[in-house]
């Protein structure tokens, strides 16, 4: 009896210190969860509070500033003269017609004649062209300005003849009008403006137009041995690139691009051999059908995204007037570095600023309507990253489409470019320029997704930047390379002025 009392009050006991130690268990618990949530929450209101604190500017679009009148008829002129020139660069330079360079430097000539009276001219390589303006007692290293004369093929109905070189609701129409003869042209105004004007140099003015870019670099690197055999080194190298637009960065005013650096550019050659055969008789898969399948899957699997230093600079300095979205995510990085590139991706103008991207160009197979063809082959066009490198790209287009009997082969490959310094003279003086002649508009440290000739001259400076000195509109960048391209007759006259800012800035 005393000992079955005995078991009933020790079987209590414990499930009395059961439930005190699960009481305690679930105390500590709800404790934990409340300094969990209280944590959390004071990280959630730091967070909030940090882009809070980012005060959005007010900045408004405003006017641009006219043009000089005078100077900017007499440059659109000129344009439109060399946009009736062909010289349309194509990646068999059999097919150039290679005249049409040669009667384009000869209206030059006509246009400009105090630039041919007073520069050197030199023909480099057939049919790219170095001018050099001579300081007396030059006093620095000489500035370098780069754009190529060669243009993009042009297909397709155009409302203004591509070659026509029609000038007309305040637009010069043309293949070329924007990339880049408005850039060969503006160049040259300036240089004829200010020798116009008796301007005395302080150090030497080098501007070099390549002939292919659109194609190659054979021109710019021809200009490149060039440069080495003359044992030179340049002050500042300053080429075709970003722009002064709204659109291109999720915010509603203009900001002019400054390219510090450039993406690399790799082509990949997709090719497949079957037996062929009458179509009336088709295998599975013919030719046509694998390679169209390894096209989708290279579409359809983009490379993984990232962030580098140069584009998050890029996203920072405009920050002020960014929605707030993307305020919270920036100011709180690296803790919301994810969603910052969730953001970019999300965005086909921001996409191939965070990955390595890839494009199908060109295909080839068959030529029959009845006949299976017994290869077929496509070029993709792949813009790298930087930290992307061709092997690891290479293969991971063979891992998508080995298993379809596709190979994948490197064509042609550019390494991305070296990052150019921000915080320098060198910048600060495009910066101040653009400012000078546009306003008080946001300039932006960039990374140009396309390529320039300046790779080809970074060995002689380590200051070289990509900046086409345009103001666009979103309808304007719209017709970049495409149907009815045409550059503003007061946006040339503004880029005029700027390359005079910028020659008188650091050159007088």
């Amino acid at each position: 009896m005393v000992k079955s009392q005995c078991r009933v009050c020790t079987q209590k006991c414990a499930e009395f210190r059961g439930g005190v130690v699960l009481a305690e268990v679930l105390r500590v618990a709800a404790v934990s969860a409340a300094v969990f949530l209280l944590a959390a929450a004071a990280v959630y209101g730091i967070t909030l509070a940090r882009a809070a604190n980012s005060l959005r500017s007010r900045m408004v679009f405003t006017p641009l500033p006219p043009a000089d009148n005078g100077h900017t008829g007499h440059a659109a002129a000129a344009l439109a003269e060399i946009i009736k020139f062909k010289t349309v660069s194509h990646d068999d330079p059999a097919e150039n017609e290679f005249s049409e360079w040669v009667k384009l430097r000869d209206r030059l000539k006509k246009d400009f004649p105090l630039t041919h009276k007073a520069l050197s001219r030199e023909v480099i390589s057939d049919y790219s062209l170095l001018y050099i303006w001579r300081a007396e007692e030059p006093a620095g290293e000489p500035l370098l300005l780069s754009a190529h004369l060669d243009v993009a093929d042009a297909g397709g109905e155009w409302e203004h003849p591509p070659f026509g070189g029609i000038v007309g609701d305040g637009y010069v129409w043309g293949r070329g009008a924007l990339d880049c003869k408005c850039n060969v042209i503006a160049m040259l105004e300036a240089v004829e403006i200010l020798l116009g004007d008796g301007k005395r140099l302080q150090r030497d003015v080098y501007l070099a137009f390549s002939h292919d870019q659109e194609s190659g670099t054979a021109g710019a690197a021809a200009l490149s041995r060039v440069f080495a055999e003359r044992n030179l080194s340049f002050y500042m190298v300053l080429d075709e690139g970003g722009w002064l637009t709204r659109g291109l960065l999720p915010v509603r005013v203009p900001v002019a691009q400054i390219g510090v650096a450039e993406k690399g550019r790799m082509r990949v050659k997709l090719s497949v051999e079957t037996s062929g055969g009458h179509a009336s008789f088709p295998p599975a898969h013919s030719a046509v059908g694998l390679l169209a399948e390894a096209i989708a899957r290279v579409e359809y699997r983009p490379h993984k995204a990232r962030l580098t230093p140069v584009v998050a600079a890029q996203l920072k300095s405009v920050l002020t007037v960014m929605p707030f979205r993307w305020r919270y995510a920036l100011v709180n990085m690296p803790l919301t570095k994810e969603k910052v590139i969730r953001l970019c991706t999300g965005d086909s103008r921001l996409n191939p600023l965070v990955r390595s991207t890839v494009a199908a160009v060109r295909i080839e197979g068959g030529s029959s309507g009845n006949t299976l063809p017994d290869s077929a082959s496509a070029y993709l066009d792949i813009r790298l990253l930087h930290g992307d490198g061709g092997g690891d790209m290479l293969q991971f287009i063979r891992d998508m489409v080995s298993d379809l009997g596709v190979l994948a082969e490197e064509a042609d490959m550019m390494p991305p470019s070296e990052v150019s310094p921000r915080d320098c003279g060198q910048f600060a003086q495009i910066k101040d320029c653009v400012r000078e002649v546009f306003g008080s508009v946001k300039v932006s440290p960039s990374l140009a997704v396309t390529s320039t000739s300046s790779r080809q001259y970074e060995r002689f400076c380590p200051y070289v930047y990509r900046f086409s000195p345009f103001a666009l509109t979103p309808a304007d960048m719209a017709r970049l390379h495409g149907r009815g391209e045409g550059v503003r007759v007061d946006s040339l006259g503004l880029a005029v002025s700027f390359y005079k800012e910028l020659i008188t800035r650091i050159c007088l």
